[in-house]
């Protein structure tokens, strides 16, 4: 494999215009996801306590579920840079629209903030890498995920920093009125993307289960570890909420507290980025790095969700770290588990996993945690659903020799 100053300069000048759009856009994407969950969390725990979060996360899921149905059809009519300016344009109307709704006493408009705010990032992020794994060929993609994923943690690091700056400073509907600028620029920047389409042959015309007719042990284990995943960190996202809904009060403390939360995930994250993902991802094998990311996670939950527990320093790094986790090395990891496959197999396993799995996975466990809210029993749940990830991923790799070259 080339070495990075020879990979760079092997790119041409187009592609490397391209991807200064692309960096920018994700830079943005997660610069603005600090100041609007922080001050969207504050207004929600206001409004509802946390308590609460579970169900808001079970009607996130349902109507995220609908609107990439919709955006799905859309996007085949107008292209993914049009939808992506579209989602921004709309998510900044919403916005802008609850937030004035909330300030007049309409507390829904809190719930409907904190909802929209899960939704949009999730097809926005979504977006972005559905485009780069379509663009990039897989010593691209090895090399250039990371330097992605670190722009977006830089971005989330910049706007957690400036979260604690102007809620100390000027409040905390500044916050959201900045993040709401910030979205509306950002799709006209992704707009100035290359578009960029399936060849005619790979072009998908079976249905996702009739793709992966081959593979469905394969796609099976990676939904699993897929599920699991989510599980898992929706179990670490609760019990921080609960414990700091009782250690931080007053709109202002949470909001600062929470950008200084993400401050600290998407410096870890860019971190991880920008270190270990460029330099172990292409001298370690994907079977021990995929091994790292569960026995890492068993790590933390003993540590500082068991023995510290009680603290809220020590939940709240335990969750830094597996949310930094999850943003960079387990997400690129798992990107690579599909590359191998054919067109027609990605197509379809992406989908099963990526729009189905992942989102039914994290409407299970919010539901499951609207009446499961005691401390020891998430622990033993967070537990035992990692060494299930383990199992599953003994399996996978048992099955994975006969699909994808190591």
């Amino acid at each position: 494999m080339k070495n990075l100053k020879e990979f760079f300069s092997s790119l041409d000048e187009k592609f490397k215009k391209n991807l200064v759009f692309i960096l920018t856009s994700y830079f943005l994407a997660l610069f603005t996801y600090p100041m609007i969950r922080s001050a969207t969390t504050t207004f929600f725990l206001e409004a509802y306590g946390a308590k609460s979060t579970p169900k808001a996360w079970l009607v996130a899921i349902i109507i995220l579920s609908v609107v990439v149905w919709l955006a799905n059809r859309i996007q085949v009519k107008v292209g993914v840079q049009k939808l992506y300016l579209g989602i921004c344009l709309l998510s900044s109307g919403i916005f802008l629209g609850s937030l004035i709704g909330h300030f007049n006493g309409i507390k829904f408009l809190s719930y409907v903030l904190y909802i929209w705010k899960e939704i949009y990032i999730v097809l926005i992020i979504h977006l972005v890498f559905a485009y780069c794994n379509t663009l990039f060929s897989l010593e691209q993609m090895k090399r250039l995920y990371g330097y992605v994923g670190a722009m977006g943690g830089l971005g989330g690091v910049f706007g957690g920093i400036l979260t604690t700056y102007i809620s100390k400073s000027f409040g905390v509907a500044p916050v959201i009125y900045i993040s709401i600028a910030s979205i509306f620029i950002n799709g006209f920047i992704f707009l100035n993307t290359i578009p960029v389409q399936l060849k005619e042959d790979d072009r998908p015309d079976v249905t996702p289960l009739s793709s992966i007719k081959d593979i469905k042990l394969y796609v099976a284990l990676v939904a699993g570890i897929v599920a699991l995943s989510q599980f898992s960190i929706n179990i670490a996202d609760l019990q921080f909420n609960l414990l700091f809904e009782k250690a931080v009060s007053g709109n202002v403390n949470r909001t600062a507290y929470q950008g200084q939360l993400y401050t600290w995930i998407n410096f870890v994250s860019f971190l991880f980025q920008v270190i270990l993902v460029p330099y172990f991802f292409v001298r370690i094998s994907n079977k021990k790095i995929q091994y790292f990311v569960p026995i890492f996670y068993l790590a933390l939950s003993s540590l500082g969700l068991g023995l510290g527990g009680g603290m809220l320093m020590s939940v709240a790094g335990t969750f830094v770290l597996f949310k930094a986790t999850d943003y960079s090395i387990f997400a690129i990891s798992k990107e690579i588990l599909y590359h191998a496959l054919t067109p027609i197999q990605k197509y379809g396993t992406k989908y099963i996993t990526d729009m189905v799995v992942y989102r039914t996975a994290k409407g299970v466990i919010a539901a499951i945690l609207i009446f499961v809210q005691d401390l020891m029993v998430m622990r033993i749940m967070l537990t035992s659903f990692l060494v299930m990830w383990l199992l599953l991923l003994v399996m996978l790799f048992k099955k994975q020799s006969t699909l994808i070259e190591e």
